[in-house]
C-alpha cells in the first residue's frame, strides 16, 4: 500500500518546510500543483524535490483556484498507482494527528474513503500579544509551539482508495464538475484527525484575504464578516464596515481549545456529516446547540 499525495499550494513560504517535513514520513509520493506562488514557495519545493525524491513538483501555473486542479495531477499521475493504493487531498497547511500509514492499513477493504477531523488552529488575541511583543520571534518560532488555540469544527473527503473505476472528471464550462473523483467505494465511519493552520500570522492572513476576495465558488467563509458567528454559529457583536482585514480574523482566545502538546485534543460538536451518517449529523447538531450556548455565554460575561 502507497499513498499518492495530491497538493495544491499559493504562497505558503512560511510554513511549507514544517508542513512537507511531516508529510513525507508518511507519504510515498507527493505531486505538487503551484497555482501562482509569489513569496517563493515554488522555489522552496523544487529545493525541497532535490533533497527528497518523494516530493514531485508536476507544474506551476496562476490558474484560479479550483479543486479541479488536483484533478490534473490525478490524471497525470494515476498510471504510476496502484490498486489498493491510497490518494490523499494534502493540503500544504496541515499536519496529521493520526498516522495516515497506520490509519489506513486498518480500513477494511469494504470502505474506499475516509474522511479528516480537522482541527482548526486560530490566530487569537494572546497570538497577537506575543507577536507584537518580538515579531521575529514569534513566526520563527515552529508553528505547532506558536499556535496553540483551536475548533474540531469542520470534516471533508481526504483520503480515496484506487481502483480501476476512480474517475476524476476533467472541467466542462458551466458545470460543477471535476471537483472529486467520481466511483468512491463505501466512506468509512471514522475519521482521521489533523491540524489545520490557515492563519498563522498578521501578514499571511491579510495576503490570505485578498487572495481569495472574489474567487468563485470557493473560500466564501473568508468573506464573512461576523467571523465569531462563523465559528461559533451565533451572532457576536456589531460588524465593522469597510474592507475586512486581518484584525477582523483574531479570535479571543477563551472562545477556543487549549492544545497543551500533551496529545489531548477536545472533539468538535460541530462536524459535518459523513455520508450516510444520519443519526451522526442530529447528534452533531444537538451538541453544537450546547456547545454554542455555553460558549457564547461566556463571551458575554467576559471570561
Amino acid at each position: 500500500m502507497r499513498i499518492h499525495g495530491l497538493m495544491l499550494i499559493k504562497d505558503e513560504r512560511d510554513v511549507i518546510d514544517e508542513t512537507l517535513a511531516a508529510a513525507v514520513q508518511w507519504c510515498d509520493r507527493i505531486h505538487v500543483f503551484d497555482n501562482g506562488s509569489t513569496d517563493g514557495t515554488w522555489e522552496r519545493i523544487q529545493e525541497f524535490a532535490r533533497d527528497n525524491s518523494r516530493v514531485l513538483p508536476f507544474k506551476q501555473d496562476p490558474a484560479p483556484f479550483s479543486q479541479s486542479l488536483r484533478g490534473e495531477i490525478f490524471r497525470h499521475a494515476r498510471s504510476t498507482v496502484d490498486v489498493g493504493d491510497w490518494w490523499c487531498v494534502l493540503d500544504s497547511d496541515e499536519i496529521y494527528i493520526d498516522d495516515p500509514r497506520d490509519f489506513l492499513r486498518d480500513i477494511p477493504a469494504r470502505y474506499g474513503e475516509v474522511w479528516s477531523s480537522s482541527y482548526q488552529y486560530y490566530f487569537t488575541d494572546r497570538d497577537l500579544q506575543r507577536y507584537e511583543a518580538d515579531p521575529a520571534g514569534f513566526l520563527q518560532t515552529p508553528i505547532q509551539e506558536r499556535l496553540r488555540y483551536y475548533l474540531n469544527n469542520w470534516s471533508e473527503s481526504r483520503f480515496m482508495r484506487h481502483h480501476p473505476g476512480l474517475v476524476w472528471p476533467e472541467d466542462r464550462a458551466g458545470h460543477p464538475v471535476g471537483k472529486r473523483p467520481v466511483g468512491l467505494l463505501r466512506t468509512a465511519p471514522i475519521r482521521i484527525r489533523l491540524k489545520h493552520y490557515q492563519y498563522r500570522s498578521p501578514e499571511q492572513i491579510q495576503s490570505r484575504i485578498s487572495a481569495r476576495e472574489g474567487v468563485r465558488g470557493s473560500y466564501r467563509h473568508e468573506q464573512d464578516r461576523d467571523w465569531l458567528a462563523h465559528l461559533l454559529g451565533g451572532p457576536v457583536g456589531a460588524l465593522k464596515a469597510g474592507p475586512l482585514s486581518w484584525e477582523d480574523r483574531i479570535v479571543p482566545a477563551v472562545s477556543l481549545h487549549y492544545d497543551a502538546g500533551d496529545g489531548v485534543y477536545v472533539a468538535g460538536a460541530r462536524l459535518p456529516s459523513i455520508p450516510g451518517d444520519k443519526i451522526g449529523l442530529r447528534r452533531a447538531k444537538h451538541r453544537a446547540a450546547s456547545v454554542r450556548w455555553k460558549v457564547m455565554g461566556q463571551l458575554r460575561r467576559g471570561f
